[in-house]
């Protein structure tokens, strides 16, 4: 399935010269690796990035020569094994976990997998959404970035399935609600915690911490 939503050439163009922050970073790796279009959106940032360093005057060598000769006895690192392959996980994640993930039950229809990456203090996690599962309607404090990996969801503001990202700014108020077919496992990066717009809102961020 082709992905109809995308990263923002802002967080792709941060990516491609290694200033985004780690968690926006496996976000936009993650996107990347299930789109082909981003990643010939990213490669060809790379490609100027390169060109651009490459018209940089070369700094003088000085001792280049010696230190690369007094390295060359040192034992060389054996290359990072690939990423163990999955069936929805993406090679990004699957790279950062090294197996899988431990998920752990928040209320019923709501299960998540903290990673080792933060946004302002925001561990990135896993969700996983049990089919027909309903997020109240609620705004935004800052990003958030929502991958969705397996599954898919219909929301105020789109329909939303695998290798698609729903990136939503403060500006933007939605809920959405999980094809009644089969759960939904996404990525989620987030900078603060929603904002619930009903009372049914407020509750699912209490027990959710969302």
């Amino acid at each position: 399935m082709t992905p109809h939503h995308h990263v923002s050439g802002e967080l792709l163009t941060a990516y491609a010269a290694g200033t985004a922050p780690e968690a926006i970073a496996l976000f936009v790796a993650s996107h990347a690796s299930l789109c082909a279009a981003c990643r010939a959106r990213l490669a060809a940032e790379e490609a100027v990035g390169g060109a651009l360093l490459g018209a940089i005057a070369p700094a003088p060598l000085n001792d280049l020569l010696a230190r690369t000769l007094a390295r060359l006895d040192e034992p060389v690192a054996p290359a990072p094994a690939p990423p163990p392959r999955h069936a929805v996980l993406p090679p990004p994640v699957m790279r950062l976990l090294g197996g899988e993930p431990t998920w752990r039950r928040v209320v019923p229809n709501l299960e998540i997998a903290e990673l080792p990456v933060r946004l302002n203090g925001n561990p990135a996690v896993l969700t996983r959404l049990a089919a027909g599962s309903v997020v109240p309607p609620h705004t935004h404090a800052g990003w958030e970035l929502q991958l969705v990996l397996s599954g898919g969801y219909q929301a105020d503001d789109g329909r939303f399935d695998r290798g698609d990202a729903h990136c939503a700014d403060p500006s933007v108020s939605h809920g959405f609600r999980v094809d009644a077919d089969a759960p939904c496992v996404s990525l989620l990066v987030r900078e603060a915690r929603i904002i619930p717009k009903t009372l049914r809102g407020r509750v699912f961020c209490w027990f959710t911490g969302a």
